[in-house]
């Protein structure tokens, strides 16, 4: 226990004043510079951009002309890249408001948007997952054609590759599911009191719900990201794309030997266009 007598502070001294704490409080809402200009102002422009280009690349791709299984799967990236543009709009829209907003009276905080950011988040989460197995689909294709020419007339098909994307996209759709019941609205009691005069205006946070705290649910989630998302697809890029470059190197020191030209057959692309 304090001892007051044996020191100069006082009673009055412990008390905080009303005004003094309520302009702490708004203080601590200070936005940050950097997600105001970064994850605002520059995310923005790059997801109208890709909205933009991805639209236009999308509408090439789907042509009648266009009669590779390799158009196939860029044209589903296009989609994948599309829809993750889209939906992260709206919360850079957020961090793109004036500086001099507080955080707590941007319109985050108010319930329907909670929900809107919620779900925005899960399907962006998901595209973004999407785009990395489009991906994985894409470089397997090129590797079968170009360094198993004689079986690229069986799997690299328009067929095959429209059945692979849709099961990529149908996967997609179960992975996104449990992701919009992770989280879930909770008012801020302490900041309704003390932003809102009326009470008529009521703060909203998301937290983790019920199911998202499942212990076996976070742990499947962590194991699904780090192998399904992670590990694995990014592992065998790396590794197909090196199989690829060595190959096309290969072919050019082949046809340096016997001064032939390169095979101009649809099967072999650039080198330059195999990275993606």
């Amino acid at each position: 226990m304090i001892d007051l007598s044996s020191s100069n502070v006082t009673i009055d001294d412990l008390i905080i004043d009303n005004a003094d704490l309520y302009e702490s409080i708004r203080r601590s809402f200070a936005r940050d510079p950097f997600e105001h200009y970064v994850n605002g102002i520059c995310g923005l422009f790059i997801c109208f951009l890709g909205i933009i280009s991805n639209a236009l690349s999308f509408s090439i791709l789907i042509r009648r002309t266009m009669r590779l299984s390799t158009y196939v799967y860029l044209a589903g990236l296009c989609l994948s890249d599309f829809t993750t543009c889209l939906f992260l709009i709206p919360a850079y829209i957020l961090d793109a408001y004036p500086i001099e907003i507080l955080d707590c009276e941007l319109p985050r905080t108010y319930a329907y948007t909670q929900i809107l950011i919620i779900t925005i988040d899960a399907i962006s989460t998901t595209t973004r997952v999407l785009s990395v197995w489009l991906c994985v689909a894409f470089t397997i294709d090129r590797w079968i054609m170009i360094c198993r020419p004689f079986d690229s007339p069986i799997y690299c098909t328009m067929k095959i590759a429209r059945h692979i994307t849709f099961f990529i996209y149908v996967v997609g759709v179960f992975y996104a599911v449990p992701l919009m019941f992770e989280y879930e609205s909770h008012e801020e009691i302490v900041l309704t009191e003390l932003f809102s005069t009326d009470h008529s205006k009521k703060f909203y946070r998301y937290k983790l719900s019920v199911f998202g705290k499942n212990f076996i649910f976070r742990w499947i989630y962590v194991l699904i990201n780090a192998l399904g998302v992670y590990l694995i697809p990014l592992t065998t890029i790396i590794i197909l794309n090196r199989k690829l470059l060595l190959s096309i190197r290969l072919l050019e020191r082949r046809s340096a030997e016997y001064n032939a030209p390169l095979p101009t057959k649809q099967g072999i692309i650039k080198k330059d266009s195999l990275i993606i």
